[in-house]
């Protein structure tokens, strides 16, 4: 493959190629060290993830915050010491597991949070789930599909990062293998960028409810157990089939927009409840 040192570089960068690839495969090669290092730096980034117009609210004092109720959801299953089984899921531990995911102890503090809310706004947007009782109504459900939606989009926003991170480990390779690993990233991130234009639309549509500038357009299917749940979460997903097994929708085919689905499970007063919340 002849390259001019001043042409664009063959991985789509914009960058010159000598400002870019040449020259990779005698680069020092990605350390675990480094690694690492950005998984931590990756996992520990900050923001508030409320609506644009009430971001001048925001306190400099980003939290954990939970995506599962710590006072009735986590309690109800920690053992004696305040611990839960959760996933550690990062690279660190992925490691020192041989890539296997295993259950772990956690401190209910630390179980189930990530940094996308200051102290004012977690408190203010969740203390209709936190500080009361479920009871189902709008608010509530609103609350929860809306901790779902901005959890995930954080996390979607951190694999794009790490994306960026991946495309640096042809270093030190032939370039078949560059090739190889670029083509890889490009496409994974075709799929991140779409997801993330997909959940940041929804929570668009949320941050107008929550502001109230739209009517609501929202259906929440609530099931209810007259004992808590063993196990909580909050997240979401776009399900590709229905409980018969037919197709509903085609991830693959980026050119349609993909429908969520967001569900929680969690235990308040004593009792129960998975929530399934959708656009309607």
């Amino acid at each position: 493959m002849k390259i001019g040192r001043n042409e664009k570089c063959w991985c789509g960068s914009g960058k010159k190629f000598k400002h870019c690839h040449y020259g990779r495969e005698n680069e020092a090669p990605v350390s675990k060290g480094e690694a690492i290092g950005h998984s931590q730096k990756n996992s520990s980034r900050k923001s508030c993830y409320v609506p644009a117009d009430l971001q001048h609210e925001c306190s400099k004092h980003i939290i954990n915050a939970h995506t599962v109720s710590k006072s009735g959801s986590l309690k109800e299953i920690a053992d004696e010491s305040n611990h839960v089984l959760g996933l550690k899921i990062n690279l660190p531990n992925i490691m020192k597991n041989g890539e296997k995911l295993i259950l772990e102890k956690i401190g209910i503090n630390q179980a189930s949070t990530f940094k996308g809310f200051c102290s004012i706004h977690d408190k203010s947007l969740f203390s209709c789930i936190e500080d009361r009782e479920f009871v189902g109504d709008d608010e509530q459900c609103l609350a929860l599909m809306y901790r779902s939606v901005a959890k995930e989009l954080y996390a979607k926003e951190g694999a794009f990062n790490t994306s960026e991170f991946v495309k640096t480990g042809d270093k030190g390779k032939p370039l078949l293998n560059q090739m190889f690993i670029q083509k890889f990233v490009a496409d994974h991130q075709k799929g991140i960028n779409a997801a993330i234009a997909e959940l940041s639309e929804l929570k668009s549509q949320l941050d107008d409810q929550l502001l109230r500038k739209s009517v609501g357009n929202l259906s929440h299917l609530i099931i209810d157990s007259s004992l808590p749940m063993p196990v909580a979460v909050s997240s979401i997903v776009s399900p590709i089939t229905d409980f018969d097994g037919n197709l509903i929708q085609d991830l693959g085919d980026l050119s349609v927009v993909a429908e969520q689905l967001v569900f929680n499970s969690f235990s308040s007063g004593g009792k129960g409840y998975v929530v399934f919340s959708w656009s309607k």
